[in-house]
């Protein structure tokens, strides 16, 4: 089999999956749609996915369930399937992309959990003991997701403590694009991992303008394929496996101190307002976080 072959059969048996979905209220849904299939499709795959992670008053992927012709005038199809938690988005010159449904949850220790493939999750402000075995009753898959300051101290003890308590099989560590490129990876994850636990990467882009752009900038790359005659449960195999590695880039020092620097001053005036507008509705990669 020559070279041409062998990477065909090997990008057909990979799955490129952005693990942590935002679709913003005010953000330019076709550009968004748009730049995770492009930014994924920089990525030889076989599939591509993208799994979100909605706040609790985020509610895009019923929106688009429940309206799959909303985006048909700027050239999406949306294909529902009988498993209500999976939507697969399509159009000309990209790679069509499966959506899955999920939560973001905040702790009552003020720690983000991601519950994947779960269209319904805890409320927030549960003890995340709880709220990651309410996860796993509902069939979700939790994700520990990093976030600045999050995993220091009193916090990082917690989440050491949640590792130990529910295992490598169970809980998964979620690194996102805002953790600055170059930067040494986090001591917990670095601990985890030598514990065989499942660290994915995901854009976790922010509540603003122009980040709906940043959308499949960092993603996970899996080895396996997601069934279109039961896509829920191979994707959910695919999260349990080992990632073979990550696709896309995070942010810069730069990047990543001005973008948490908008998010901090947004917090102390009220809850983040999506403001202005996408510079241009063609995905032309992701620049916020390289400027």
């Amino acid at each position: 089999m020559d070279a041409s072959v062998s990477a065909h059969v090997a990008a057909g048996t990979r799955v490129v999956a952005d693990t942590h979905v935002h679709l913003y209220p005010g953000y330019d849904l076709a550009l968004a749609l748009a730049s995770l299939a492009a930014n994924l499709g920089r990525t030889p795959a076989g599939a591509r996915a993208g799994f979100f992670a909605e706040r609790h008053d985020c509610h895009m992927f019923a929106a688009l369930r429940g309206d799959p012709a909303r985006l048909s005038r700027d050239g999406f199809e949306i294909r529902q399937f009988s498993d209500p938690g999976v939507l697969l988005v399509a159009a000309a010159g990209t790679p069509p992309v499966h959506l899955f449904a999920g939560r973001q949850i905040a702790t009552a220790e003020r720690i983000e959990i991601l519950a994947l493939l779960a269209p319904e999750a805890p409320r927030d402000g549960l003890p995340a003991e709880r709220a990651v075995a309410a996860i796993l009753e509902t069939g979700g898959v939790p994700v520990l997701g990093w976030s600045p300051g999050k995993w220091w101290l009193g916090r990082g003890r917690l989440v050491r403590a949640l590792l130990e308590r529910f295992g490598a099989d169970s809980l998964l560590l979620g690194d996102t694009a805002l953790r600055p490129d170059f930067s040494p990876e986090p001591s917990i994850m670095r601990a985890a991992r030598r514990r065989g636990v499942r660290v994915i990467a995901g854009s976790d882009p922010l509540p603003f303008a122009g980040e709906e752009r940043l959308l499949g900038s960092y993603a996970s790359i899996f080895t396996g394929t997601i069934d279109p005659a039961r896509p829920v449960e191979s994707a959910r195999q695919l999260l349990l496996s080992a990632a073979a590695g990550s696709a896309g880039s995070r942010c810069t020092w730069a990047g990543a101190a001005r973008r948490w620097l908008r998010t901090t001053r947004a917090s102390r005036s009220g809850p983040a307002v999506l403001s202005g507008s996408a510079a241009s509705r063609t995905p032309d990669g992701p620049r916020a976080c390289a400027e």
